[in-house]
Order: C-alpha cells, then structure tokens, then sequence
C-alpha cells in the first residue's frame, strides 16, 4: 500500500520497518495516513446475538 500511495505522489514519511505500528505516508494534499497491519487480528464472522 504504501508503494502504491508514492506512485500515486505520496510523499512517504516513514518507511515501514518491522515494528508493530506500521509506517506513515503524505498525500498530494499534505494529509498524513498511518498504515497498519496486524497479521494476528481477525473479526471473524459476525455474532448474531
């Protein structure tokens, strides 16, 4: 994701690295964006309860 947003123009702020917290990028229009990713979170199927 992040190599897609700086094609994009993204001006990327920290590069991911293997931390917890992922890594950030700055779009065209100077907003910052977190990207992270969690390898053990999964929502599962909705409970009807």
């Amino acid at each position: 994701m992040i190599a897609k947003a700086e094609r994009a123009g993204a001006k990327i702020g920290k590069r991911p690295q293997d931390v917890f917290w992922g890594g950030y990028f700055e779009d065209p229009e100077g907003y910052y964006w977190e990207v992270a990713w969690n390898p053990g979170f999964y929502p599962g199927p909705k409970s009807e309860n």
